[in-house]
């Protein structure tokens, strides 16, 4: 019977991973094309406010691993 804190190894409940920047590349929008109709602006502009919110969230959770939160 195993016991906690009998290996040297406590379990965290999560696994550590790296990701490649290069293999991984955060989400970008490239530049908006000319001709885009009002309605396909609004869609783009909707678009890049998603791919910044990803960006945010991405760099949130980098900064948690690297700080180390006490709640984990």
């Amino acid at each position: 019977m195993l016991v906690s804190g009998d290996s040297e190894e406590e379990d965290t409940g999560f696994l550590e991973v790296t990701v490649s920047d290069m293999k991984h590349p955060p989400p970008e929008l490239g530049p908006m094309p000319e001709g885009l109709s009002p309605q396909q602006v609004v869609r783009r502009h909707i678009l890049g406010s998603i791919v910044q919110s990803e960006r945010s969230y991405v760099d949130s959770l980098k900064r948690i691993l690297q700080v180390g939160d006490p709640l984990f």
